[in-house]
């Protein structure tokens, strides 16, 4: 930002568990700064999308407003799940279930693209069956749901987490059912978080860059400010898998305690 003239304030945006704006931020009516830089958040509300500043520089980065059209930096989360479980496949792995997505509440923009890509790769690989684990990214949430699901489909190989953090927190859990991480469940997520590389095992992941992100961001907002007129642009951030140790191919599944 420096190197470009810009400075910086910060402010936070109270979200709800899908990371939905609930109020308008106080940066919103603030008379003395020259742009904003609005990072997660989802402005589904119109009372609030209405509140943010008219002809001024804003860029998005991994969120949106769904009333009116802004500049945006997104990671290609679809390109991303499809990577990680086409690569499962490649693995031999052909029972592989979604965790964290749900068909009852509100989700991120996000976590329905990484849905959208678990979905694509499974048909664009004949498989059939599709496992969705409903349920929001709330830790005890998932937590129920994955264990039931498992006493009811005891045979699955492989879960892909929609987030690292769920991932990580899900690998006891599994474990306590009597699976052993990776020999007879693997598990991947997304994100590539810090908390992947030293979980045991380590998490197989999407890595996402975000200092790109925030790169480009701060850069689109620069030229934004030096021309409001252009139409909005968005970018979207490649992904990479980072292959850690929990995927082997599938052996014989076991049948989990209880």
């Amino acid at each position: 930002c420096q190197s470009l003239g810009m400075n910086v304030m910060f402010s936070k945006i109270p979200v709800d568990d899908a990371s939905h704006a609930q109020k308008i931020s106080p940066l919103f009516q603030e008379k003395s700064i020259d742009g904003l830089i609005i990072v997660g958040a989802v402005l589904a509300d119109e009372f609030i999308c209405d509140a943010l500043p008219k002809n001024f520089p804003i860029v998005f980065v991994d969120g949106c407003a769904e009333f009116g059209e802004y500049d945006k930096v997104l990671i290609d989360n679809f390109e991303g799940a499809y990577r990680i479980v086409s690569y499962l496949i490649e693995q031999g792995h052909q029972k592989i279930a979604l965790l964290g997505s749900s068909s009852q509440h509100k989700q991120h923009p996000s976590i329905l693209e990484r849905q959208r890509g678990y979905l694509a790769a499974l048909t664009d690989h004949n498989i059939e069956q599709s496992y969705i684990i409903d349920s929001t990214l709330e830790l005890h949430v998932c937590s129920e749901n994955l264990t039931q699901f498992l006493k009811q489909e005891p045979d699955t190989t492989a879960i892909f987490a929609c987030i690292d953090l769920v991932a990580v927190e899900m690998i006891p859990v599994i474990q306590g059912l009597g699976y052993s991480v990776p020999d007879q469940l693997s598990i991947v997520g997304f994100d590539d978080v810090d908390i992947s590389s030293t979980c045991v095992p380590a998490l197989t992941t999407i890595n996402v860059d975000r200092g790109l992100m925030g790169k480009l961001a701060v850069r689109r907002l620069y030229n934004r400010s030096a021309n409001l007129e252009t139409v909005p642009i968005t970018t979207r951030v490649g992904t990479r898998i980072i292959n850690r140790q929990s995927v082997t191919s599938p052996t014989n599944p076991i049948i989990a305690d209880g």
